[in-house]
């Protein structure tokens, strides 16, 4: 666990102090945990670093869920969510849409847990992070429901750059939504319009409302 002389914050401690209450948790030790969370808050209350306070945020969240207060649970991700949302960090806004879509789940909001794991997996593909990829489609197969057509041939974050296209969104704005390059958004349009056969974003709109 952290010592002590380690508990400030920083970029390179602070996914120390979300480790430490993930492995607490993980090992049943939430007596423990409760100390490391509440001290990570009340610094990251102090610091005006948005990070930390989403990072404090998720791992209460965390916590919360582990003591099976769920409602409690998706309040402090939702809490997260707009906190990272000041200061993005993709790999981390990731894993916190992964918790809160897993909580959604064990909510019965099927959903929302499939709109908010989809934007996990679209916002770690970009990245190559094969370990929170699979977590998060892991979670996706367990809500059990019947993938829409607009998702047939495409991947998760393919599926969202059609969706914000088809809602008007510039390809810098999709690119801005979704933390991710505007080559690579071009890049899924591209795959996008050849699985739709089509040319333009008009006949997009078009081709998506048909299904």
């Amino acid at each position: 666990m952290l010592d002590s002389r380690l508990r400030f914050l920083g970029s390179l401690t602070l996914p120390m102090w979300s480790t430490d209450v993930e492995a607490l948790i993980a090992l049943g030790r939430l007596d423990e945990a409760d100390p490391v969370v509440t001290d990570l808050r009340q610094r990251a209350a102090r610091s005006d670093n948005p990070h930390a306070v989403a990072i404090g945020h998720r791992c209460d969240g965390q916590l919360l869920a582990a003591r099976g207060d769920i409602a409690a649970a998706i309040e402090a991700m939702d809490a997260a969510l707009e906190a990272h949302r000041e200061r993005p960090v993709p790999l981390e806004l990731g894993r916190t849409l992964l918790e809160l879509g897993a909580l959604q789940r064990r909510a019965r909001r099927k959903t929302a847990a499939k709109r908010t794991l989809e934007e996990a997996v679209a916002i770690f593909e970009p990245l190559e992070a094969r370990l929170w990829i699979d977590r998060a489609r892991d979670e996706l197969t367990r809500i059990g429901l019947r993938r829409a057509a607009l998702s047939e041939g495409l991947t998760p974050a393919q599926t969202r750059v059609a969706e914000l296209a088809a809602a008007g969104l510039s390809n810098q704005e999709i690119a801005s939504t979704l933390y991710m390059s505007t080559r690579t958004v071009e890049s899924h349009l591209t795959k996008i319009y050849r699985e739709y056969g089509v040319r333009s974003r008009a006949q997009l709109v078009g081709a998506l409302a048909s299904r």
